[in-house]
């Protein structure tokens, strides 16, 4: 989502722009009753080859999902291409550390963009922060 100037008499840049991208750290909170759609609505938004967020997390590969119940809806999730070692049914602190850290860790300018979903596990989550 980062925006690079041509400078004259250069080649264009390589990098576009692209709108349909927030520009920075995004939450999407879904709120609804069991089995109301929350869990397909987020697979097809960040699975649809023609919405720009797949690209976006190297199709699958910098995407991290913590859900109580994705080995139960593992045909929704499959949609993603999350890597099986990138996918946990409880919240952790060290998941977190190690999704921060590999972030931290990437050599790109601009870093390359993650997400990371939780799915079912609100009650898990700290309360103090």
């Amino acid at each position: 989502p980062y925006a690079i100037d041509k400078i004259p008499g250069t080649k264009p840049a390589m990098l576009r722009y692209n709108d349909a991208i927030p520009g920075s750290v995004h939450t999407i909170l879904s709120v609804g009753f069991s089995r109301s759609g929350k869990t397909t609505a987020a697979v097809q938004m960040y699975s649809n080859k023609k919405f720009p967020f797949r690209a976006q997390f190297g199709n699958g590969e910098r995407i991290w999902l913590i859900s109580p119940t994705h080995h139960l809806q593992e045909d929704v999730w499959n949609r993603m291409n999350i890597p099986l070692d990138h996918r946990f049914k409880h919240y952790d602190e060290d998941v977190m550390k190690n999704f921060i850290q590999e972030a931290e860790n990437d050599s790109n300018r601009p870093r390359l963009p993650r997400l990371m979903m939780l799915d079912d596990c609100v009650a898990e989550l700290p309360t103090k922060r």
